[in-house]
């Protein structure tokens, strides 16, 4: 683990106000109590597919994967996620405030902030700092466009006139057609939509990147290694790469607080305001069983992205993770 060196916990530069959310709040939990007969079933059959199955869906040749505490293949768990955003998609936004208490906000204010940074641009050359018209910006995962539309108000905020190029990729119709009609509502139509699986981004150019960036996404991907190959592919030399992704709690007893809150409150809420409480039963295992920071960090580094950072938030919940592809690769 000596290539973990650089990894750090005290954060990409946030400020006073921001590092509370850090300290505080943290009674949102989405690590699922394991308990009960039918967990031990799972696991039992999770033993007979040992050799097939990892812990978490980052084999290349894994046959079988989690679906929540479901094992099934590859294909059924891509269209399983499909009909999971398909019917979460138009109380998405919404769900998100109540499931955090509005703390996902923050969290994506943080992490616009680090998309944006000078840090971003650094390794690629610029005629003039405030020119963003040659850098795109991909949102993989995007959905509704949520942190899209967070870079696009924090450029104007900071009044920068030519904005960067802003592609959102997304595999589910649903979601982008809501990110589309927020689009409308906003009287914004500069965000380019494009549906494809965020795993391959066959529609992407290699070396036509300058930030690739997904939030609260890759834990769904079949195959995170695959992905983070995609993600290294389409980023120019120099470019960066941002994820922002839950991680794990190490306090035992907020983590105990976080467990129960997320078993039992999720997929209420989901059950009540968006008449599925499967779907969130899923979204709540699928970031039990996503790697903590350290060992996604790992995950990037065997991708070949350098200068790997971690930085975790609110106890751990969540984290930032960063990466850039070699200039002379």
């Amino acid at each position: 683990m000596n290539n973990l060196r650089n990894i750090s916990k005290s954060g990409i530069g946030y400020s006073f106000c921001r590092s509370l959310v850090r300290k505080t709040h943290n009674l949102f939990g989405f690590k699922f109590l394991n308990i009960g007969i039918k967990n031990q079933i799972n696991l039992a059959r999770a033993a007979r597919f040992n050799s097939t199955i990892k812990d978490s869906n980052t084999g290349e040749n894994n046959k079988y994967v989690y679906f929540g505490d479901r094992i099934v293949d590859k294909d059924t768990k891509r269209k399983l996620i499909e009909q999971v955003f398909s019917s979460v998609s138009n109380k998405y936004d919404l769900m998100n405030d109540l499931m955090s208490l509005g703390l996902h906000r923050c969290w994506k204010d943080i992490f616009v902030e680090n998309i944006i940074s000078p840090e971003s641009f650094l390794r690629i050359k610029r005629e003039k700092d405030e020119d963003f018209s040659n850098v795109t910006i991909l949102d993989v995962a995007g959905g509704t466009g949520d942190v899209s539309f967070r870079i696009i108000d924090k450029f104007r905020k900071d009044n920068i006139e030519v904005l960067p190029n802003i592609i959102v990729v997304d595999s589910n119709n649903e979601m982008i057609e809501q990110g589309q009609l927020k689009s409308i509502e906003k009287g914004d139509c500069s965000i380019i939509w494009i549906k494809d699986d965020g795993e391959q981004l066959s529609q992407i150019p290699s070396n036509s990147v300058d930030v690739v960036a997904i939030s609260f996404g890759i834990r769904n991907f079949t195959n995170i290694e695959k992905g983070l190959k995609s993600f290294y592919r389409v980023l120019k030399p120099g470019g960066r790469f941002l994820c922002l992704e839950f991680s794990k709690v190490n306090n035992p007893l907020i983590s105990s607080i976080y467990q129960l809150y997320s078993s039992i409150a999720i997929p209420s809420l989901g059950e009540f305001v968006a008449g599925d409480r499967e779907s969130y039963n899923y979204l709540v295992e699928s970031i039990r069983r996503f790697p903590d920071a350290e060992k996604f960090a790992q995950l990037l580094i065997n991708a070949n992205f350098t200068d790997v950072k971690s930085s975790t938030m609110t106890f751990g919940v969540v984290a930032i993770h960063s990466g850039f592809k070699p200039t002379d690769a």
